[in-house]
């Protein structure tokens, strides 16, 4: 009979064990800030692509990692800017195709007009709006050595974009080491 309470006992406190394990992690995210302070400087990228961002504009430090090409930022209004960059060198028609159909793919979102060309320092491609569950602006550059996409939401088309970050993303620099 206490073989069998044992039994009981280390069960009971396996599954105590394995619940803590569960729960408190999420108790101690929950309490994390998923925000930085606003940004003054410019963001590094990844891969030389900078970013000047957008007055109040802070980085979701969930999401993103500066330096590694992946930039989450979030904006004063409520935008969220992704930006991702990749090594890249070739013909950017290809990675432009191929930007777009990720994007329908992982976020569900579709072409809702002609894309317009754009161009920053050392780098060029498009820009367009996007239909989905969230409107959004989705802008493809390619560089030498480098490919970017910009994904911009909730906005309906690149042409509702507020100007700062209109500006941020007309003024991303490519400065390949």
């Amino acid at each position: 009979m206490t073989s069998r309470w044992r039994d009981l006992g280390v069960a009971l406190g396996v599954l105590t064990g394995l619940g803590a394990l569960t729960v408190v992690p999420a108790i101690v995210s929950a309490g994390l800030p998923t925000e930085g302070p606003p940004l003054t400087r410019p963001v590094d990228v990844g891969h030389g692509v900078r970013i000047d961002p957008p007055p109040g504009a802070r980085l979701d430090v969930t999401d993103s990692r500066p330096g590694a090409g992946e930039v989450v930022l979030r904006t004063a209004d409520g935008l969220r800017i992704r930006l991702t960059a990749v090594a890249y060198q070739g013909d950017p028609e290809p990675f432009t195709a191929h930007a777009r159909h990720r994007l329908a793919r992982d976020e569900l979102l579709r072409p809702a007009g002609r894309p317009e060309p754009l161009r920053a320092a050392g780098l060029r491609g498009e820009w367009g709006p996007l239909t989905g569950e969230q409107p959004a602006c989705y802008a493809v550059l390619t560089g030498p050595e480098v490919a970017v996409t910009a994904l911009v939401t909730p906005v309906d088309g690149c042409a509702e974009l507020p100007a700062p970050v209109r500006a941020a993303l007309t003024g991303l620099r490519s400065d390949p080491s």
